[in-house]
C-alpha cells in the first residue's frame, strides 16, 4: 500500500515483482476516500494474502484483488516505510513539507486457520 503525499485522499495497492529493473513488473489499484485525506485521523489499511490472492481494503471498504498467477509463493517480509522523493512522485521541491511523519499504531500479522 503506498501513498504520495500530493494526493492526500488517495491510497494505492500494488503488487511488484521481477528480479532487475529490466524485468519489473506491477499490477494495482486505488482507493480515494469519498471526503477528507487520510492525513487527518488514523484508518485501517488491510493487505489479505491467501492462496486465492490478494485483496487490498482501506476501513473495511475492499478496492482491489488480484487472483492466482503471480509468483508470490514463498516467503516474503513486510516492509513498513516512509519514503521521501524518488521515481514517484518525484524529487522533493519547495513545497515539500519537512520533517515527513509516518504515525502507525499497530501492525497485525495472523495466518488463518483452516
Amino acid at each position: 500500500m503506498e501513498m504520495v503525499g500530493h494526493e492526500t485522499n488517495r491510497v494505492y495497492g500494488t503488487i511488484h515483482w521481477g528480479d532487475s529493473p529490466q524485468t519489473h513488473q506491477q499490477v494495482g489499484g486505488n482507493y480515494s476516500l469519498s471526503s477528507g485525506t487520510f492525513v487527518t485521523a488514523f484508518h485501517t489499511f488491510v493487505v489479505e494474502w491467501d492462496s486465492a490472492g490478494f485483496t487490498w481494503s482501506v476501513d473495511g471498504s475492499r478496492y482491489f484483488s488480484v487472483s492466482r498467477g503471480w509468483p508470490f509463493d514463498q516467503r516474503f517480509h513486510i516492509l513498513i516505510n516512509l519514503a521521501v522523493g524518488g521515481n514517484w512522485p518525484g524529487s522533493p521541491d519547495e513545497f515539500t513539507y519537512f520533517p515527513q511523519l509516518l504515525y502507525v499504531d499497530y501492525v497485525r500479522v495472523y495466518r488463518k486457520s483452516n
